[in-house]
């Protein structure tokens, strides 16, 4: 196969170096991003997993209704012109959660949550979950831990990954095609490096090219309200209108009292009637019990990119202010849901998620790579020892902070079932277990003297974590894998497994990596 044309020389060498530049300065945060985030695509399905009190059969229709009476004896400051959040029992999760607003001290809006069991409407404070496991690695992919400036840090990382996208196949772009032919697990680690770098960077340019942009615009979403500057003088509420047009009703505050208003029942009645194969996975409510109140309600299917629909009903008479039809919306008010969908892949089913975890867990390889790549290429008598110390201190402490994350994400499924769920600020220790056994990997493998030491110690560290998590689990809560996999429970299995052929991985991993050192050293 003939070879592209190359770039310029003087091109290419500067296009090499920020590349290079770009990638050792950021490894680190876009490593955190990829794995938090491939982790947090089953956000939903490990909930039943990390939270016994929600291994229950919901009932098969709920009494909404109810559910804002219970809201409202439960809460004598609500304020339910503020707008109210519906969130109805899904198959992961069989609560009903509620999102809302309270008058607080001197008068100001506070936002509250909660949660009801719709099978005998027990309201909880709250909401019920006492659990932080996949929530706080879901933070920790925005790197909300770091106040204030965390969202943003994720959201230039994502503008920084489409430069480093785009100058990595630009560089490589004359012998890209051949390469990825030719890559095989044999040879130098050097050339292994090299060869893995360019053709998974290559197979997975569609999934970064998604995130980078996704991710930039969600972490940076200032960036959506620029247009408002310019073209609506600064008013940012019109472009939000363009972009979600059910945003662009307007409400009276001091509209009178409505007595006779809808049932929300008979409202969720009428979707799930006109769209059988759907399911409304959101109901917004504003105004509540005013003569200009709305209840919008929000549905999907779960499988096409498009799949997604808006309606928005009067309180008053159930007549319909708005609506948006699944698969025939307008490009402009997609837009948003498109950029939802892509970034947390809510389309598509399970299988896709898997494909999207996979891609993201090779992408976390491709950044390691050009890290050990940029390590290798720098170990030669060239450089001085000074300066080879300092590549290899770099180095280490990279592999360290990130494969120490792999295995204290993995520790945190222990801490999950280790901490009882009645414990007070249970929350704070799981986090805690969490935080502190990242430190604690970071600085074991600080103490190493070599790249494949700290890799062998998370290797067997990971495989312990992750063949002790389902027996831990089936431990506390009683419900082992072959108890649970045929029951509405199902997801509380898959977890097990997952972990379990994730420990038969990494041990894989592992004898592969000292069969090869052994064969290196025999042939030295």
């Amino acid at each position: 196969m003939s070879k592209l044309k190359p770039l310029p020389k003087r091109l290419h060498n500067v296009l090499f170096h920020t590349h290079t530049v770009s990638g050792i300065v950021l490894s680190f945060v876009l490593f955190v991003i990829f794995f938090c985030g491939a982790v947090s695509f089953f956000k939903e399905e490990v909930y039943r997993w990390e939270n016994p009190m929600a291994r229950f059969k919901g009932p098969d229709e709920v009494d909404y209704d109810k559910v804002i009476a219970v809201l409202k004896s439960n809460n004598h400051c609500l304020l339910l012109d503020e707008g109210t959040t519906i969130i109805p029992p899904e198959k992961t999760n069989p609560f009903i959660e509620l999102f809302y607003a309270v008058e607080g001290a001197n008068g100001k809006v506070k936002r509250k949550n909660a949660s009801i069991d719709p099978r005998s409407y027990m309201y909880y404070e709250g909401l019920p979950k006492h659990t932080t496991l996949i929530n706080t690695i879901y933070r920790l992919h925005y790197l909300r831990q770091i106040p204030v400036i965390g969202i943003y840090i994720s959201g230039f990382a994502g503008f920084f990954l489409i430069f480093a996208m785009v100058t990595g196949l630009l560089i490589h772009w004359k012998n890209i095609i051949e390469k990825f032919h030719a890559f095989q697990w044999k040879g130098k680690w050097k050339r292994i490096w090299t060869e893995s770098h360019i053709s998974l960077g290559f197979l997975t340019l569609p999934i970064q090219l998604i995130y980078g942009m996704s991710g930039a615009l969600l972490g940076l979403s200032i960036l959506l309200l620029l247009p408002s500057l310019y073209l609506f003088d600064g008013d940012r509420e019109k472009i939000a209108e363009i972009i979600r047009p059910e945003f662009a009703i307007q409400y009276d505050k001091n509209a009178s009292e409505q007595t006779n208003a809808i049932s929300l029942n008979s409202l969720y009645k009428n979707i799930t009637e006109e769209y059988s194969n759907f399911h409304i996975h959101k109901i917004f409510l504003k105004n509540f019990k005013k003569q200009d109140g709305t209840a919008t309600v929000y549905y999907t299917d779960h499988k096409g990119i498009m799949g997604d629909g808006t309606t928005v009903f009067n309180l008053k008479d159930g007549a319909i202010a708005y609506r948006s039809i699944p698969y025939k919306k307008s490009y402009v008010s997609s837009t948003y849901a498109l950029l939802i969908k892509l970034h947390y892949v809510t389309f598509g089913g399970l299988g896709l998620k898997v494909i999207y975890f996979i891609l993201a867990l090779i992408t976390c390889y491709v950044i390691t790579s050009g890290n050990m790549l940029w390590y290798s290429a720098r170990d030669n008598k060239k450089y001085s020892d000074k300066q080879r110390q300092f590549h290899f201190k770099t180095t280490r402490i990279y592999l360290s902070l990130t494969l120490g994350l792999v295995s204290a994400v993995a520790l945190m499924f222990w801490g999950n079932k280790l901490i009882p769920l009645h414990v007070e600020n249970r929350v704070f220790y799981v986090n805690a277990i969490f935080f502190s056994g990242w430190l604690l990997f970071f600085s074991s493998g600080l103490l190493m003297k070599s790249f494949r030491t700290i890799t062998n110690l998370n290797l067997i560290l990971f495989s312990i974590l992750s063949f002790g998590t389902p027996i831990f689990n089936g431990i506390i809560t009683r419900d082992w894998v072959w108890d649970v996999f045929n029951s509405y429970n199902r997801s509380v299995a898959h977890v097990d497994i997952t972990w379990f052929l994730l420990g038969i991985i990494s041990m894989i991993i592992l004898f592969k990596n000292q069969k090869r050192e052994k064969t290196n050293e025999e042939l030295a």
